[in-house]
């Protein structure tokens, strides 16, 4: 067996059959025995093979004896740079999770994200790796390539020997009160916490809680209008909105809260549209089908919060952009030809109406026909 079969494979006994919270204190004391075994490097040449089986044969025991006079085998190992490598790659084994941040969202929730020096390519994967809070081990949920400084400005915990930034992980937790603790856990070297990042020890401020009336605003977008099936009859035509109604970040931070929509509030279609949930931070969507001729006015009104309403009047409507409510389509008259009557002795007049009627036609109905003049002259 060749040194750097050896030196691979006791690196891997080490990361693989160690108590993990004894494998550092145990890789650091057997890479500080190489440094000064490599002191000795040529005194000696005993068999690579045996040296490796004591050093397994010690740590199933929990330690290594420094009494034992085996120890002595350590001296063989043929180069300082073989021990250079050791040490090297030990470091980098707890090295790869070296920077933990954190961000308050919208809706109060906190997301987490771990940063490495690992390129997404490098990675095992995020199975049973994440961040512990307190008690509590919440599981990565996704990585992403490059820097995680963009997503979050608290930095909770960082190892001072910061290194590259090349991709990181992350994942979203409810609000957690109180006093944090907080560090990375991993059952693999992908994700492991580095060895020299302190657990990360404090407290993010709980939402802030609406001491006022919330909602602040609203505006509205207009769809496409509908004549429901009969296009010379307005009362039935629609129009649909969508309103954004603007309110303060409590708002919606507060599991529950909800306002109502009251359509056309002082007049007879007093309507109530429902109930909605505060949405999406600071403003919450809601649409429904105006009916043409109804007031355009909608009224806020929460009784979660400190009571209150907030009115607000629809814009955009201008009474054509229902289908049926204006009809601009001109009817059709057929032209009458020449008509000749012969009168009556002595009446010089003709009523119209008892002339033929002519051809007409509209997109809508053509309600009546109606001669003028009232009566024809003669001549």
């Amino acid at each position: 067996m060749s040194d750097f079969e050896i030196f691979f494979k006791m690196n891997s006994y080490l990361l693989t059959n160690v108590n993990i919270m004894y494998k550092k204190i145990t890789l650091v004391f057997v890479n500080c025995l190489f440094a000064i075994s490599s002191a000795y490097t040529f005194m000696n040449n005993y068999d690579m093979k045996a040296q490796y089986k004591m050093i397994k044969k010690s740590l199933k025991w929990g330690s290594i004896n420094q009494n034992n006079q085996d120890m002595k085998l350590f001296k063989n190992f043929r180069s300082i740079g073989l021990t250079v490598s050791l040490l090297f790659i030990t470091q980098l084994a707890f090295s790869h999770t070296w920077e933990i941040r954190v961000k308050q969202n919208l809706d109060g929730t906190l997301t987490w994200y771990g940063q490495s020096f690992h390129a997404p390519g490098e990675h095992c994967n995020l199975t049973d790796s994440g961040v512990q809070i307190n008690e509590t081990q919440y599981n990565w949920t996704a990585d992403f390539s490059g820097s995680q400084e963009g997503q979050a400005d608290e930095v909770f915990t960082v190892s001072p020997s910061q290194t590259d930034r090349l991709s990181y992980a992350s994942v979203t937790t409810p609000y957690i009160a109180g006093t944090l603790t907080v560090y990375a856990y991993s059952n693999n070297d992908c994700w492991r916490m580095s060895e020299d990042m302190p657990f990360g020890i404090g407290s993010i401020p709980p939402p802030p809680e609406c001491t006022e009336f919330p909602i602040t605003g609203a505006s509205n977008t207009l769809g496409t209008a509908t004549n429901n099936g009969t296009s010379c009859v307005s009362s039935d035509d629609t129009i649909p909105v969508t309103l954004s109604i603007s309110h303060l970040i409590c708002a919606d931070r507060t599991v529950g809260a909800e306002f109502s929509v009251i359509l056309d509030p002082d007049g007879v279609n007093n309507t109530n549209l429902g109930n909605v949930e505060y949405l999406n931070g600071i403003a919450t969507p809601f649409s429904f089908d105006l009916l043409a001729n109804v007031t355009a006015k909608v009224r806020f009104i929460d009784t979660d919060f400190p009571s209150g309403s907030f009115d607000y009047d629809i814009t955009g409507l201008g009474g054509s952009e229902f289908a049926g409510l204006v009809d601009v389509t001109d009817p059709t008259i057929a032209t009458l030809g020449d008509i000749t009557l012969d009168s009556d002795v002595g009446v010089c007049t003709y009523d119209s109406s008892q002339l033929t009627a002519p051809d007409t036609n509209d997109n809508c109905s053509v309600a009546s026909v109606i001669a003028s003049p009232a009566s024809l002259s003669l001549g």
